[in-house]
């Protein structure tokens, strides 16, 4: 327990500088329903851990390590899986990864066309997208067109306009900008007792969640939600006094319909990243506070 209370402590600080991953229309349904709440310290697919004993120099079929392995992060994992193609890393091994390791399927969020409602890319993708296309890095006469590009077919013209040779953080980051998902925030918050629904899927589910936040399929909309095992814990059906305060200052209102809070940006466009940090930033302190 002290461990976790720790932890959380130091995400409040970093955690202001991530985005949170947008969640699904899916969350209209059964209000996540705990039923199928992924294992708390799941082994990782036979293909993931066979690469990463191979990185630590053991042979694939060596389970001696397989402890230590449970304990590091998802994106050491992540990395040292996506080794096996020599730093040759495709947008399809990417994807293969993230799946692998994080349980999260971006390809399915590239088809129902989910993720950040913007004019443009961050500069890193829409430059590259650019020249991939012929066009100088500054050209903007084709960025609506690159606007209306499936998402995964923008990773893998940036993929190979470097070719094939980003590394795991660069490709994270790259992710970040054309989904929405921030894996290295996903991987900090494991055991942090934050639920997050996104896009149609659990990205963050453990039985012992206390809190959760969810957002529209184009990040416009926030959502944060209690959950079974908070009431449990609590002995209350209602919102801490002090978040339920900060979320109303911070343009929250409360939907007695849905039981929960909701933000929806009046600008129409995704929420900032430093404002999501914010919440999810409360929502840790809050979670410390109620720990204690």
């Amino acid at each position: 327990m002290q461990a976790r209370l720790m932890m959380v402590i130091v995400f409040i600080t970093a955690l202001c500088f991530l985005g949170l991953v947008p969640a699904s229309a899916a969350e209209d349904q059964a209000d996540f329903d705990t039923a199928s709440v992924k294992d708390a310290e799941p082994m990782y697919d036979k293909k993931v851990m066979r690469a990463v004993r191979e990185s630590l120099g053991l042979t694939k079929h060596d389970l001696s390590q397989d402890e230590s392995i449970r304990t590091m992060s998802q994106v050491e994992v992540m990395d040292r899986y996506m080794r096996q193609t020599n730093n040759r890393v495709k947008g399809q091994d990417a994807r293969e990864a993230v799946q692998l390791v994080f349980d999260v399927d971006i390809s399915l969020v590239s088809r129902l066309g989910y993720g950040n409602t913007l004019d443009r890319y961050d500069p890193f993708v829409m430059e590259a997208v650019r020249q991939s296309l012929g066009l100088q890095a500054d050209d903007v006469s084709q960025d609506a067109a690159i606007m209306n590009m499936k998402k995964n077919h923008v990773m893998d013209r940036v993929i190979r306009h470097y070719n094939d040779s980003l590394s795991g953080a660069e490709i994270r980051q790259l992710i970040n900008y054309v989904f929405g998902i921030n894996l290295d925030g996903i991987s900090g918050l494991k055991g942090a007792q934050v639920g997050i629904f996104s896009k149609g899927q659990w990205i963050i589910q453990e039985p012992d969640d206390l809190l959760v936040i969810s957002s529209s399929p184009d990040d416009v909309e926030l959502y944060v939600s209690l959950t079974d095992y908070y009431r449990a814990f609590t002995g209350s059906d209602a919102f801490p006094e002090a978040l339920a305060a900060f979320l109303e200052d911070a343009g929250f209102s409360f939907s007695s319909e849905k039981d929960r809070y909701e933000w929806i940006n009046p600008d129409g466009v995704s929420a900032p990243d430093p404002f999501k940090g914010q919440i999810i930033g409360e929502l840790l302190a809050t979670i410390h506070m109620l720990n204690q």
